[in-house]
């Protein structure tokens, strides 16, 4: 009697140790999954984004009571671009990295990496 005791609580202690390991690995697949979606950032909404704000987004003013505007946006993988742009008198370029969180554009740096020419 007392090894059947022993080996259905055996039992049921694999079925709740496989159940609370199922849930686990349920859990964090779905928070993987949110992850790579929330991580993707649409290009056209990234490029329309740094075109309407490239003069707060660069570090440098413009100069001559130019306003800065966009020439050119190339996409160097999922998380950053370069930016080239100008206000007339200066051009300047610019590596951006950025995310999206909760479906919203995140610019995590905009470094020049070009000075004035």
């Amino acid at each position: 009697m007392k090894t059947n005791l022993k080996i259905l609580i055996a039992l049921l202690l694999l079925i709740a140790l496989s159940t609370l390991a199922f849930f686990l690995t349920q859990a964090s697949r779905q928070n993987n999954q949110t992850e790579i979606l929330e991580e993707k950032a649409n290009p056209v909404a990234v490029e329309n984004y740094i075109k309407e704000n490239i003069s707060t987004l660069s570090p440098e003013e413009a100069v001559l009571g130019g306003t800065f505007y966009v020439t050119d946006i190339n996409f160097i993988d999922e998380h950053s671009a370069l930016i080239f742009y100008e206000d007339g008198h200066i051009a300047l370029q610019a590596i951006a990295r950025f995310h999206s969180k909760n479906k919203q554009l995140v610019i995590d740096a905009f470094d020049l990496i070009e000075g004035k020419e």
